[in-house]
């Protein structure tokens, strides 16, 4: 990739990578909930069926914190792999 070209695609993609996670939507209308089976859940409909349908709130609260942890993981890896790239150069 272009050096030029870093800075402006690594929001890029961290944003569109976010963006990904709140396009519960598409998923939820797509696959009807989660049928068959709930076979097609990503954590966040996932989240939302526990919350929602199941009135499970603790046990959504849980996952939701575990999202975020896992967002801020990949978050602070792409800003740590930014930092080791501005440096090299």
């Amino acid at each position: 990739m272009a050096p030029l070209l870093n800075p402006v695609m690594i929001p890029a993609i961290t944003l569109g990578i976010i963006w990904t996670f709140n396009n519960v939507n598409i998923i939820w209308l797509v696959s009807n909930g989660g049928e068959p089976s709930d076979q097609t859940h990503i954590l966040v409909s996932y989240v939302y069926k526990a919350a929602f349908n199941l009135y499970r709130y603790g046990y959504a609260a849980v996952l939701s914190i575990v999202q975020s942890c896992y967002r801020m993981k990949g978050d602070l890896r792409g800003w740590v792999a930014n930092l080791k790239f501005e440096n090299w150069n």
